[in-house]
């Protein structure tokens, strides 16, 4: 792409801020003190470990973690986190979704369940002050899946959610007790002038996301930064870096919202296929979830960074090619 249609599409996408002013808009955001986590930070809570403040179970990725958490930890117990108006309303949204994936829990891990009706981009999670309270006494570990990925808007359509939701569950995570957060990032960081046409490792950290024309990599880019800071500080930061999640091993069940399927559509009924030989890094839902719940529940792996993708990507090319046959 030329630097001039690669300035067009960002200038299409940012509505009225000039390309330098969104940039300098997200180096502020990445760089924004961190002064509510304090210099000693706050005990683990006192209630045995095991309870989970769980975000993103009503999306894709998120209900397979919700799924897998309560099958490999028969003491969890998971909050999820929810938008709606209210907790009955919050259990419908949860029930209605896991039916969808065809994910199935009996009534033995729905009694570990807790659906919490609030809202991740406002203040305390959208809660009240005493249920706020409540949740940050009792949970041991934040497992951040949510996120709006919308590859249409800017990044200030999505910094509210994206970076704003991660920020809150940063000072929920040095509320009252100390608690390890889980975030769900993606290899689209290293989506930038920096890094672009590099080989990159887990233990590499994007300087920045300048060059980017999707607003959902620099929201993550930002969230990013501030969760390493955080790490920096104290805080137990996991981070996993995922490329397109795609379906189910055994059902092939996919979100609508995925890039390729929709690409896979669209040359179906179009009948023009991609004939690209550029690499596409992939791995399923199912395979993701497995892996993250695994480190979720292993203390050596606080603290890193996984890089979670198939062994053998497929291009352009060969994806094409499969559906055809």
């Amino acid at each position: 792409m030329s630097e001039t249609s690669r300035h067009s599409l960002r200038n299409s996408t940012k509505a009225q801020d000039a390309p330098d002013a969104v940039d300098q808009m997200i180096e502020a955001d990445a760089a924004q003190p961190l002064d509510f986590i304090p210099a000693k930070l706050p005990p683990k809570p006192q209630n045995p470990p095991g309870v989970y403040l769980l975000t993103g179970s009503t999306g894709f990725l998120g209900a397979y973690v919700l799924h897998d958490l309560l099958t490999a930890n028969p003491r969890a117990i998971v909050q999820c986190l929810v938008r709606a108006p209210d907790r009955p309303t919050a259990r419908l949204r949860l029930e209605a979704n896991l039916r969808k994936l065809s994910l199935e829990l009996d009534a033995t891990e729905w009694s570990r369940i807790e659906c919490i009706a609030g809202d991740l981009a406002e203040e305390k999670l959208g809660l009240a002050e005493a249920e706020y309270g409540k949740l940050a006494a009792i949970t041991h570990t934040i497992i951040h899946c949510a996120a709006r990925m919308n590859f249409y808007e800017n990044y200030q359509q999505l910094r509210s959610i994206n970076v704003g939701g991660a920020l809150n569950l940063l000072r929920f995570a040095v509320t009252t007790a100390l608690k390890s957060i889980h975030y769900m990032s993606t290899t689209g960081v290293f989506d930038s002038d920096a890094c672009r046409g590099k080989t990159v490792t887990e233990r590499d950290v994007p300087p920045h996301c300048r060059g980017s024309v999707i607003g959902y990599t620099e929201t993550k880019w930002v969230a990013e930064q501030l969760i390493l800071r955080a790490r920096e500080r104290g805080v137990s930061s996991t981070i996993y870096r995922a490329p397109f999640i795609m379906g189910d091993t055994g059902n092939g069940m996919v979100s609508r919202e995925n890039l390729i399927v929709a690409v896979m559509i669209g040359s179906i009924q179009g009948g023009v296929w991609p004939e690209g030989a550029a690499p596409v890094e992939m791995i399923p839902v199912d395979s993701l979830s497995r892996a993250m719940v695994h480190f979720i529940g292993s203390p050596e792996s606080a603290n890193q960074t996984y890089h979670l993708s198939s062994r053998s990507p497929l291009n352009w090319r060969e994806g094409g090619k499969a559906v055809r046959t």
